[in-house]
């Protein structure tokens, strides 16, 4: 259930009177309005005509005639009980401070604070590849490497809040700061595709839309021409993605369950090709046939392989590693890759500790001494199995 700001320090700042002004768009003052919303603070929204020309010949004549009313000579700004405030974060801060939404103690505030000049990073970086000129490779650097390092540390902040805000136990003007960069910026097609990487900021989304205020403003706030204006141009950077996998491997789980349950968790589809295998013996005669018949199938003359748009890869564990690089789940840089490959092939030492007692003989004094401690070997797997992220746990299903 969402926790807002307590009531006694919104209930004192409900008699003032808010007004904005902008243009008839989302822009830099959206942010602005969704902090209203979230607290169900009235407002009063002037907003001037502006074309998706960016022409607004109505405000600059106003200008000329009140000067007074533009202090830094542009909008946003926002009167307060006939006092001006400009620059769209300053007035972002200012509300905060006046409902509550800058933590618990002046060391949150500064947490949020950083955090909210962190996501306007975001910003920054995206515009000045707009107005440099829109190249199709600043782009694709942007969304493969700048944008998945910046968000990696908003996720960790989601993730030890423990409350599923970035900051603290409440909603905070940074989650507005950015709910206000994601619904600016969702229809940029790879964006959706970096977001999924980050489950903590992806459930932070759902629940600022499910702040009631929010709620609330979101379904009666108009579609804006502004919403549409980038949507096809960071198109080109969008991740490719193969068109179709096809599995070959036996009917069981073994050294394919892994690569399963990653196609499974990306709700990837795939072709699931299954060779019949007697159980007990695990004669696999029809494959055998298939692969005299077919050896390029079998690049090196086993299974498991994975045809990727006619490609053939094999080897388990190399497939595993392609299909979480491809479908997003080696983290978020190429530290977080590594650790996860790490723990990875601490998973595969458990299995193959597991594979050396199960194939031992028990009439091998030495091969045979495994089982006699099985009960240990089991309490240690399940030890360390309790430590591994979730692409580790995915492998230990063998």
């Amino acid at each position: 259930m969402w926790q807002g700001p307590p009531e006694d320090e919104i209930e004192e700042k409900v008699d003032r009177t808010f007004v904005l002004n902008y243009f008839n768009i989302g822009g830099r003052a959206e942010a602005i309005r969704l902090t209203f919303a979230a607290v169900e603070q009235d407002w009063m929204d002037v907003q001037w005509d502006m074309a998706p020309d960016f022409n607004h010949d109505n405000m600059v004549a106003d200008r000329e005639k009140n000067p007074d009313g533009y202090p830094y000579g542009q909008l946003p700004t926002l009167e307060v009980d006939g006092k001006l405030i400009a620059q769209s974060h300053a007035i972002e801060r200012y509300l905060a401070e006046e409902f509550g939404l800058l933590g618990k103690n002046d060391v949150e505030a500064a947490l949020i604070d950083a955090a909210g000049e962190h996501i306007n990073d975001l910003f920054s970086s995206f515009f000045a590849i707009i107005f440099s000129g829109s190249d199709a490779e600043k782009f694709k650097k942007h969304y493969s490497e700048y944008l998945p390092g910046k968000l990696g540390p908003l996720e960790n902040h989601v993730q030890q809040s423990g409350s599923g805000w970035i900051i603290g136990d409440r909603l905070s003007l940074a989650d507005i700061q950015f709910y206000y960069y994601v619904q600016s910026c969702n229809h940029q097609a790879p964006l959706a595709g970096v977001l999924a990487k980050f489950p903590g900021l992806e459930a932070l989304k759902a629940k600022f839309e499910a702040v009631p205020g929010i709620e609330k403003y979101l379904k009666a706030r108009p579609h804006t021409w502004d919403q549409d204006m980038f949507q096809d141009v960071s198109a080109d950077a969008a991740p490719e993605r193969p068109e179709k996998f096809t599995l070959n491997y036996f009917d069981l789980r073994a050294r394919a369950e892994c690569a399963r349950c990653i196609l499974a968790a990306a709700q990837q589809e795939y072709q699931d090709n299954r060779w019949p295998i007697e159980a007990g013996t695990f004669k696999h005669d029809e494959m055998e046939a298939d692969k005299k018949e077919n050896p390029q199938n079998y690049p090196f003359g086993q299974l498991p392989v994975l045809d990727v748009d006619g490609t053939k890869i094999a080897q388990s564990h190399t497939i595993e590693r392609y299909l979480a690089e491809t479908l997003g789940f080696m983290g978020s840089n190429d530290i977080e890759t590594a650790l996860i490959d790490a723990a990875g092939e601490h998973a595969r030492d458990i299995g193959d500790k597991w594979t050396t007692i199960i194939f031992s003989s028990s009439g091998d004094e030495e091969k045979g001494k495994p089982l006699r401690n099985i009960t240990e070997v089991i309490s240690r797997i399940r030890c360390k199995f309790s430590r591994i992220k979730f692409r580790v746990m995915v492998e230990m299903v063998i």
